[in-house]
């Protein structure tokens, strides 16, 4: 919540009309969909969540902040948007030198490797195609042991709930929020990054 502070700061700055606020966030982080029954409501973040977004829009027309909240990448995977970046010379030089992951100062500015961002990060830079030098703790998810294994578990239980019962029975309501036009896209970046992360498990020996 701070960078929406920080944005809204420096857009109060800004001699424009109306200035846009870009969230740069791919589309499946955004919906999050909830990997387990357990994962729902405030179990599972939010803060990119279109709904939220839209709400958080609304506060700033109400108090007069002038200012528009834009995601441009809301129907996309990460792995899409790596792959279709404009400069790939320049997103392939720093791509990996990125932070990802909620533990990244538990391991000594390492990636863990097992947690959701870095598993859709894996995902995403194995669908985009180039060698992956990023720094994990945990390379190989089926080398990560037992303990804390229940993000990878969660992943594992979606892909395979998703496969079984279908991307529609395994979103259930997740996407109520959303208009009639937008679902169809919504739906769409919810199944590629699941199959993103299921290629990541399966080369993986996950599943």
């Amino acid at each position: 919540m701070a960078f929406y502070g920080l944005a809204v700061l420096a857009t109060s700055l800004l001699s424009v009309n109306r200035a846009e606020i870009l969230v740069p966030e791919n589309g499946f982080i955004s919906i999050n969909p909830p990997l387990l029954p357990g994962r729902m409501a405030s179990l599972s973040t939010r803060t990119t969540h279109p709904q939220f977004m839209t709400f958080l829009q609304k506060l700033l027309d109400a108090v007069g902040v002038n200012a528009q909240l834009c995601m441009p990448y809301r129907f996309m995977t990460k792995g899409e948007m790596l792959a279709q970046c404009a400069d790939q010379t320049l997103l392939t030089r720093f791509a990996c030198d990125s932070t990802s992951c909620g533990r990244f100062r538990t391991y000594n500015r390492t990636h863990c490797g097992r947690c959701v961002p870095c598993m859709v990060r894996k995902a995403a830079i194995q669908r985009w195609g180039i060698s992956d030098t990023t720094r994990y703790k945990f390379t190989n998810l089926s080398l990560a042991g037992k303990a804390n294994a229940d993000d990878p578990m969660a992943v594992a239980c979606a892909v395979l709930a998703a496969e079984k019962k279908g991307i529609d029975a395994f979103l259930g309501a997740t996407l109520a929020f959303a208009s009639a036009a937008d679902r169809p896209h919504y739906r769409h970046v919810a199944e590629q990054g699941l199959a993103e992360l299921a290629a990541l498990l399966r080369r993986d020996g996950v599943i």
